[in-house]
């Protein structure tokens, strides 16, 4: 195995679920994301020129596109995107899904004595 890198999308927390100026601007499609950024809200979330056209710098493929004139959109593409955003979804990766996916491996090349690791980032629950 070498190395692959997935990106999951999570739900909201209780906090953003009850506040309704939070909205997702993840989108995902087979293995990219997208995320779908409101021009006069590009610098107060720290994509510096984004909107105008700039990138963000680092990770994943593609450029900046706009939907409308009110959004900027850039695509990253990883080897796997899991939308875990709103349960019931058609597209909805449970945690099974996730370790069916990429865990069951991982853990299969360690029983078969290869060195493994599973790095993860961002906020968990």
């Amino acid at each position: 195995m070498s190395v692959r890198v997935a990106v999951r999308c999570r739900p909201f927390n209780a906090r953003e679920a009850n506040d309704p100026s939070c909205q997702c601007i993840v989108s995902m499609q087979d293995n990219s994301t997208f995320l779908h950024v409101p021009t006069g809200d590009a610098g107060s979330l720290g994509v510096g020129s984004l909107a105008a056209g700039g990138g963000l710098g680092g990770g994943g493929a593609g450029g900046v596109t706009g939907s409308s004139s009110s959004e900027a959109v850039r695509q990253f593409t990883y080897d796997h995107s899991f939308w875990s955003h709103q349960p019931g979804h058609p597209n909805f990766a449970s945690q099974s899904d996730v370790y069916a996916c990429i865990g069951s491996e991982v853990l299969k090349d360690v029983l078969d004595g290869y060195n493994s690791c599973v790095f993860a980032y961002g906020q968990t629950g």
